[in-house]
């Protein structure tokens, strides 16, 4: 599924369709709720930090057993210090700074790749336990 991120309905719209097809793929109340706060954060951070944005998600089917897979993409102005990005409570906007820690931390895998000027690309995943 392609969202493009523009606003909070586009968020909302995300939300709903992995919430979604992640109970079709059987994922327990928690992880469904991991997967609803990843897609949440990620979306948001498309609005607040990204030129234009998009959030791509999918299952990701492999021999005895499956995933959720999520991709967000922009062409904003990139993260200058992604260690610091990625730190507990950091924030650019006057947040709390929750956002791509939080998603780090509730997804199985986490990585993200960013150039100033060219955007950032953010991929994760949670496996179905």
């Amino acid at each position: 599924m392609l969202f493009e991120v523009e606003n909070d309905f586009d968020v909302l719209c995300a939300r709903n369709a992995a919430k979604h097809l992640a109970s079709k793929m059987g994922f327990s109340t928690e992880d469904r709720t991991r997967i609803d706060l990843a897609i949440s954060e990620l979306a948001n951070n498309l609005i607040r930090h990204a030129v234009q944005g998009k959030l791509i998600f999918c299952k990701q089917a492999c021999p005895g057993h499956a995933a959720f897979v999520a991709v967000s993409m922009d062409s904003g102005p990139g993260i200058n210090d992604l260690e610091q990005a990625l730190r507990l409570g950091f924030s650019t906007k006057g947040s709390l700074g929750t956002g791509l820690s939080t998603v780090k931390e509730v997804m199985d895998e986490f990585s993200i790749t960013s150039h100033a000027g060219t955007g950032t690309l953010v991929k994760v995943r949670k496996w179905l336990k």
